[in-house]
Formats: structure tokens, C-alpha cells, sequence
């Protein structure tokens, strides 16, 4: 009974205090956007995960794409590795991407 009135309480005050944040009154500006659908270089098909190295270039992988798209801050196209396959950076389905402070790229990936 007592999980019953804690879990209870949290729902209560998430239903009073997640609107206020959820829907304030703030303003955002559009900066940026880039690639386009497709199989090319800097084109995506189903875009899930992006990250930032400590130089400032963007990587980028998707669902079927099966490779990791690399950009510079502004935008532009830098190069792109991997490819469908079980091999090393070779990916099946690629779905989430992270770096370290060392710049060590880290893909994850659903293939088997």
C-alpha cells in the first residue's frame, strides 16, 4: 500500500509541475539544418543519433543508412565511413552514436 501512495504522489505532482515546463513560454530560433533524403554522401534515409567531437564535428547515423556521416559545425559535408556488413565499421542498423573526451567514436548498432 505504501508504493501504491508514493508512485500516487509522483504521478500527482508529474501532472502539476511537467505542464509548466512542458508548455512555458519560451522562444527558439531556427540556426541550422543539413543533408537531404538519400544514399549519398550527406544524405540521410531515417537519421537516429547524433553527437559532437571536441573539434566541433558532427556525426550522424540512421536506421538504414549504415554509415557514420561526419560534418563540419557549419554544416558541411566532411566524409562519411562504414557500410552495410558484420565486419569492423561496417554497420546492419546503426540506431545511436556517442564520442568521448578522446574523440574515440562509439556506434550502436541492432545488427547482429
Amino acid at each position: 500500500m505504501k508504493n501504491r501512495n508514493i508512485n500516487f504522489i509522483f504521478l500527482l505532482l508529474l501532472t502539476i509541475i511537467l505542464p509548466h515546463y512542458a508548455f512555458s513560454e519560451q522562444t527558439y530560433e531556427f540556426v541550422l539544418k543539413w543533408g537531404t533524403y538519400g544514399d549519398n554522401e550527406g544524405q540521410f534515409k531515417r537519421p537516429t543519433g547524433i553527437a559532437m567531437d571536441t573539434s566541433g564535428y558532427i556525426y550522424v547515423v540512421g536506421y538504414n543508412d549504415h554509415h557514420v556521416h561526419v560534418f563540419d559545425s557549419s554544416g558541411t559535408f566532411i566524409r562519411r565511413w562504414g557500410g552495410y556488413g558484420a565486419a569492423d565499421t561496417q554497420f546492419r542498423l546503426p540506431f545511436a552514436i556517442a564520442i568521448d573526451s578522446n574523440n574515440c567514436v562509439y556506434v550502436g548498432d541492432l545488427g547482429e
